[in-house]
Order: C-alpha cells, then structure tokens, then sequence
C-alpha cells in the first residue's frame, strides 16, 4: 500500500468514526449531567429524610428553636415589612388608576389590594426575602463551620450535626415565615390607604378603603 492509498484509507476512516465519536460524546455529557443531578437529589432527600426523622422522634432543642427563631424571624421582621408596606402602597395605586381609567369602582380597590397581597404578592415576595436573607445567613454559618471542622467536631463528641444545626433552623422557618410574612402582609394593607387618599384624582375616604378591605 502507497502513503497517498494509506492517507486515503486514514481519511475514511476518520470519517466513518466521526459520527460515533459525536454520539459517543453526547452519551457521555448526558450521563454526566444525568448522574449530577440524581446524585444531588438523592443527597436532598437523604438530607431531608434525616432531618424529618429527627423531628418525629422529637430529637428537639426548644431553646435552639427559640434562638433560631430569633435570629432568622424575628431579625427578618424590618425589612419583609418594609418591602411588603411599599408594594401594597404602589398597588394600590395602579388599581386605584385602574379605577378611574375603567370606572369599574373605587370601593374595591381595598379588595383588590387585600387580595392580591394576601394570596400572591405577600407570601412570594415575603418567603423571596426570608429565603435571602435568612438563608444565605445560614449558608454562611453551617459553610464555615464545615470549613474550620466544627462539624466534624460535633461528630467526633458524638453530637448530631443534623439534630444541632438543622433541625433548629428548619423548625424555626417553619414557624416564622408565615408569622412575619402575615405582619408584612398586614402592614402593606393598611397602608394601601395612603397613596389612594392623598392622590388628587382618586382621593379615596378612609370609609371607602377600609370598608372594602373588611369585605
């Protein structure tokens, strides 16, 4: 065989093998990604399982429930309140201008208002910003604990990292997103009435509002 024939040959089959190569390649990304995401799902669960299962077996501390409460709640109060109070007012606003520009009727803007903030915007915007703040505050934490070997600690004075850490936090959530979320809610609410009232076109009573905010 000539080098020209040999070359020819190579070329062929270089070519012949390069569709298995591609497939060959994409087989081996999507099981990559395949094996990523079911490994990093089962740790959820597996994690998740653990921490309901100290939580039935009512493995608590009530004074780290108390503290976590605190810290992640109560800490969180300010500022879901203070998000919550400005949406409700800009709210109620565009439905008032809805209002006017439809004349569908002033007296259920305080419905619409309680309505909205209560079902949709409170709950998602309230756990939107507890999750931020609380959560990268306990990311934060755990994350350098990990780092400077508290948790291996832990374990090394037969202490369970999940039942010291976790089940705290998660118990502690639990009760205070909707706690706070409601205040925030509540205080968005109540002050929808302002921007309505002191617009010169809508000029909505205080009767008006908060008549149809009890409806």
């Amino acid at each position: 065989m000539t080098k020209k024939e040999h070359e020819i040959l190579e070329e062929a089959t270089e070519l012949v093998r390069l569709p298995f190569s591609a497939v060959g390649h994409f087989t081996l990304a999507v099981a990559g990604m395949l094996h990523s995401f079911f490994d990093y799902t089962g740790r959820i669960l597996i994690f998740s399982f653990h921490t309901l299962l100290q939580i039935v077996t009512l493995r608590i501390s009530v004074r780290d429930v108390l503290i976590q409460m605190s810290q992640l709640g109560v800490d969180s109060l300010l500022i879901v309140t203070l998000c919550l109070s400005f949406t409700g007012m800009i709210f109620s606003l565009i439905v008032g201008q809805q209002a006017t520009t439809y004349g569908f009727g002033k007296e259920y803007i305080g419905y619409g208002v309680v309505y909205t903030m209560c079902k949709d915007l409170g709950p998602v915007l309230g756990g939107l910003i507890m999750a931020g703040r609380a959560g990268s505050g306990i990311t934060s934490q755990i994350g350098s604990m990990q780092v400077t070997e508290q948790i291996d600690a832990l374990r090394a004075m037969a202490v369970n990292p999940i039942r010291y850490l976790v089940v705290p936090r998660v118990i502690a959530m639990a009760i205070m997103v909707p706690i706070v979320v409601f205040v925030g809610s509540f205080v968005g609410v109540m002050l929808g009435y302002y921007p309505v009232h002191v617009d010169e076109v809508l000029h909505v009573s205080h009767v008006t509002y908060f008549e149809s905010v009890e409806q």
